[in-house]
C-alpha cells in the first residue's frame, strides 16, 4: 500500500498514512494536536522497475507511532463536532503559554 503524508492547515503537524489510491481521494484527518484539518500534501516519489540483476536496496526502518504501534497517530474525519475540541485549544494555549515564559 503507498503511503501518503498529511499536513494539519491550522498547526502544520505533519502524518503519513497508509491507504489504497481509491480511498486516499476522499480521505479527511483530524489533527490529533490540535483538531484541525488536515489535507493531503504532494509527494514526487517515484517507482521504477529495471531489468538489472542488482540486489533491491533494503527498506527503510519502519516508524513507530507514539503509542509504540506501527500506526499512525492521525484520526479518522468526525461525522459529528469534536466532543474534545474545547479541552484541545486549552491545552494548546497552555501549553503555548508555558513556551513564551
Amino acid at each position: 500500500m503507498p503511503t501518503y503524508d498529511f499536513r494539519c492547515d491550522a498547526c502544520g503537524a505533519t502524518r503519513e498514512v497508509r491507504a489504497r489510491y481509491e480511498t486516499v481521494a476522499g480521505l479527511e484527518l483530524v489533527c490529533v494536536l490540535c483538531g484541525g484539518r488536515m489535507t493531503k500534501t504532494f509527494t514526487a516519489t517515484v517507482g521504477l522497475m529495471t531489468r538489472s540483476a542488482a540486489a533491491p536496496s533494503p527498506a527503510p526502518p519502519r516508524r513507530k507511532g507514539r503509542r509504540g504501534g506501527d500506526s499512525c497517530d492521525a484520526a479518522l474525519k468526525l461525522t459529528k463536532p469534536n466532543p474534545f475540541a474545547a479541552e484541545l485549544r486549552r491545552v494548546a494555549d497552555a501549553n503555548q503559554g508555558a513556551e513564551e515564559r
